[in-house]
């Protein structure tokens, strides 16, 4: 957004030109209503941020101007899809729990008038969310053109890329058009191990402000999601649901395999390098699970990778991606200390300073966007969390798990298929009950990379990572009272992943063979595409059997 200024003549002219942009807001926040506690107070709130906004920004569409043709019409096309998954969320919530909507009760006006008031709510919020998405597409644009993570890319490496996300879309296309227990299935929870992928497709979590799962984990994900995938839910609106399924799941492979690619640059990768690691990451069990379930991990991760080499590879800081990587995974908050632009031994004080800014900054961004409830409900919200922490399973258990993620981030995991109370037949985890080997040699591996690389700032970015990942699935055991640690395979295993390929390299390196390091991870990589593969394939099988489109 434009930098503000708060002159009381100033803010006057201002409200002449942006006067509309309150208003729009409000009208969208109420096509968001949810039944959340406080999201009502969340709207005022929101709303008197919004009037303070226009008030003291210059006149919206000056700047708007300042954008190419092309981005624009993004942004319109963009806004359009957003708006669309408003009003299917306003609908389905008036089909379901009337009770909770503004205005709307049953008896009092019919479906139709609903649609017809929810389209009204849709139209006037175009305004609001086309500002919003184009000063994204603008900074985001910003944030790229400033950086140098294009520079040295050769022709055939881009090809490569081009390659495996063809290759992936076409797995995705081939396999939700067998089954839907990725994004439709009449269970909405837990048919694929722990995932919530049909309940988070089905209403839609990328487009929509209030989703059930964009709560305190993730209060911004609509926020930070919307931008790259809305014109894709747009363009899917004439077709069937799966369809839909298909163009929103390949708009994630294009952000997962930047991400990855983001993630080569940020340990110093050289083309050929970054190619081969981008090609051992997508021959793993993570990514192979991740291409197919319909999570909320991939924006996340994609996030994540752009604030650490922005901020550690291209040394520059800016609170838009640490509040991108924040907003839809409020655990990677962690990294706030690091998004201040002088260290702590500079000027404490001053780090102190600045990173409680940068933390207020955040909190006034989540209740711009009408999300008050978070703050609302935190101490309700904190103690419902606490079934998917492990303070009920032994220590020595949770080590035990966290040995098997080790393994399963590469490799696919010992799995069971297990009959739920309303007699659906899922695909689970088998219980951990032994020592894995493997994990416990990924991770030896994992300590030697680190141990042999100690001297590259890249070593301990996932060293710290790695670290990060023991505190929340061991000591804090999130995740191991369900047996679910599979779902976090991307956000923590890029670490492992890192580590395990600078540990080939630097062999490589010390016996002056460079090639031998790219022949054994090339090599890997194709075992583990089969292995991987075949695994996946028995997955698709059963789902097409219990779960046919």
């Amino acid at each position: 957004m434009p930098k503000m200024r708060f002159d009381t003549t100033y803010m006057a002219e201002n409200l002449k030109h942006n006067l509309l942009f309150p208003f729009s807001a409000v009208a969208f926040f109420v096509l968001s209503y949810s039944e959340f506690a406080g999201y009502g107070i969340g709207i005022i709130i929101a709303g008197l941020i919004a009037l303070l906004v226009a008030a003291g920004s210059p006149d919206f569409w000056k700047e708007i101007k300042k954008i190419s043709k092309l981005e624009l019409a993004y942004g319109a096309l963009c806004t359009a899809g957003v708006c669309l998954a408003g009003h299917d969320s306003f609908i389905y919530l008036y089909r379901k729990r009337p009770e909770h909507l503004l205005f709307v009760r049953t008896g009092v006006i019919s479906e139709q008038k609903a649609s017809m008031f929810g389209w009204l709510l849709a139209l006037l919020s175009f305004y609001f969310i086309f500002i919003y998405v184009c000063f994204f597409i603008r900074k985001i644009t910003a944030v790229l053109k400033a950086s140098s993570a294009f520079n040295g890319v050769t022709l055939w490496e881009s090809l490569l890329y081009a390659i495996i996300f063809l290759i992936t879309s076409g797995f995705i296309i081939y396999v939700f058009s067998t089954t839907d227990a990725f994004y439709w299935a009449k269970q909405y929870y837990d048919v694929i191990y722990t995932s919530d992928s049909p309940a988070i497709f089905r209403w839609n979590a990328y487009m929509t402000l209030t989703h059930q799962q964009n709560d305190l984990r993730q209060p911004l994900f609509f926020v930070f999601s919307a931008p790259f995938l809305g014109v894709l839910n747009l363009i899917s609106a004439p077709f069937f649901i799966t369809v839909k399924a298909m163009l929103l799941n390949i708009g994630q492979i294009a952000m997962l395999i930047f991400a990855n690619y983001l993630l080569a640059r940020l340990i110093g990768l050289s083309a050929c390098s970054r190619a081969v690691f981008v090609l051992l990451f997508s021959s793993t069990y993570t990514y192979m699970l991740f291409s197919l379930m319909m999570e909320q991990y991939i924006v996340a991760y994609f996030w994540l990778m752009l604030f650490l080499y922005e901020r550690f590879a291209e040394k520059r800081q800016d609170c838009f991606a640490l509040y991108g990587t924040g907003g839809t995974l409020l655990t990677s908050m962690v990294l706030l200390p690091f998004a201040a632009k002088k260290s702590a031994r500079e000027n404490i004080l001053e780090w102190i300073r600045e990173i409680i800014c940068i933390g207020i900054g955040f909190v006034i961004l989540i209740l711009a966007f009408c999300r008050f409830d978070v703050f609302y409900s935190l101490a309700e919200t904190v103690r419902s969390f606490a079934r998917f922490t492990g303070t009920s399973v032994p220590i020595g258990e949770r080590v035990l798990q966290y040995l098997a993620f080790a393994r399963n981030v590469f490799l696919p995991p010992a799995a069971e298929i297990a009959m739920t109370d309303s007699g659906n037949l899922t695909w689970q985890l088998s219980a951990v009950t032994e020592i894995d080997y493997t994990g416990i040699a990924i991770l030896l591996l994992g300590i030697i990379s680190a141990v042999i690389n100690r001297k590259k700032q890249s070593t301990w970015i996932l060293v710290g990572w790695w670290a990060y990942s023991v505190v929340i699935i061991v000591l804090l055991g999130w995740g191991t009272a369900e047996n679910g640690l599979i779902l976090y395979s991307l956000y923590f295993g890029w670490a492992l992943i890192a580590l395990m390929f600078q540990l080939v390299e630097e062999i490589g390196d010390l016996l002056h063979v460079r090639f031998l390091g790219t022949a054994v991870i090339v090599a890997f990589a194709a075992y583990l595409l089969v292995v991987n593969y075949t695994a996946v394939k028995s997955m698709v099988t059963f789902m097409t059997i219990y779960y046919p489109l």
